[in-house]
């Protein structure tokens, strides 16, 4: 009976205790996720009214219309437009892609990223087919609103997107969403298929959740006169699947022009099925943190039904 007396004592202490980290531990997360979340709309804020002006038409210089923003960031390449939606982002380039996936705009540490272009894509935005990556998150921030275009009455209705350079507007269209896994060199290899992006256009027609239409049919028609962005963030609740929305629109005389070099393919990574595919765009829940919120909460749990069980066991034997 003393043993049991005393292991009831020393659960409910520990008990007690592991309720008081979870509580502790909890309130953080949310502290933390709170404070997040107002950092971002707080830097969305303030590059909105650095938006550079990119006039009525395609084309045209606007180098002028990134010196604040530059000043700001140097390796910031573009402007990202998705209409219908608050993508309407600065877009970055690191040296690889790992290093604006916690870090905005202003190269501060932060979890809602920035986002940025494929390292392995030109900055000047010349290949024919490009990757831009951003972290899913609620309130439509970064990429959050990409979810949107799974829904078949926003997709049919929202279809203009712009990208912005130092060279002028670039208009495009929204083509197709689909979900993908991460390890797919289809889709996150910017150099798999080279300037003639049929195979490109055959894998999306084939593995959308959504396709427009007569843009398809435009790629289908011009596969060497096209470009392709393919927006990229992770899909909710799923690890190692990614969402992705592609734009598309038509280029004049295709990726002959001598100006443009070809694209060359980066040493691949044998050990990865994808080859450098870069593990982007992960829901802010898939952190350590979160993990340990719910293995407390499970201690908690275990050593609360270990308290009801010492405790019955006492009184079936004071009963006796």
């Amino acid at each position: 009976m003393w043993f049991l007396k005393g292991f009831n004592h020393v659960v409910s202490r520990v008990s007690a205790v592991l309720m008081i980290g979870v509580l502790l531990v909890s309130g953080y997360v949310l502290w933390s996720n709170g404070r997040t979340y107002r950092d971002a709309e707080d830097v969305y804020s303030e590059l909105l009214a650095l938006k550079p002006d990119d006039g009525s038409e395609e084309g045209g210089d606007l180098s002028g219309a990134f010196d604040d923003l530059r000043q700001i960031n140097s390796d910031i390449k573009a402007w990202l437009t998705v209409r219908g939606t608050k993508v309407d982002y600065p877009v970055v380039q690191g040296e690889n892609n790992i290093y604006y996936m916690n870090k905005d705009v202003y190269k501060e540490t932060s979890l809602a990223g920035s986002i940025f272009l494929d390292s392995r894509n030109r900055g000047d935005f010349s290949d024919p087919y490009l990757l831009i990556y951003g972290h899913h998150m609620d309130r439509g921030l970064m990429f959050g609103d990409l979810d949107l275009f799974k829904d078949g009455e926003f997709f049919d209705s929202t279809r203009d997107a712009t990208i912005t350079t130092v060279d002028g507007k670039a208009d495009y269209k929204v083509l197709a969403v689909m979900d993908v896994i991460d390890s797919v060199k289809e889709i996150f290899d910017p150099f798999y298929w080279g300037r003639d992006l049929t195979g490109l256009h055959d894998y999306i027609e084939g593995h959308s959740i959504r396709t427009w239409g007569p843009a398809m049919d435009e790629f289908d028609e011009n596969p060497t006169e096209s470009q392709v962005v393919a927006l990229v963030t992770c899909t909710s609740g799923q690890t190692g699947t990614r969402l992705v929305v592609f734009l598309y629109r038509h280029v004049d005389g295709g990726w002959t022009n001598p100006d443009v070099p070809t694209p060359v393919p980066p040493t691949p990574d044998d050990d990865k099925p994808g080859g450098n595919v870069p593990k982007t765009g992960d829901t802010l829940y898939n952190s350590p943190v979160f993990w340990i919120v719910v293995l407390a909460a499970a201690a908690a749990a275990f050593s609360a039904f270990a308290v009801v069980y010492v405790k019955q066991k006492k009184n079936k034997k004071e009963k006796k």
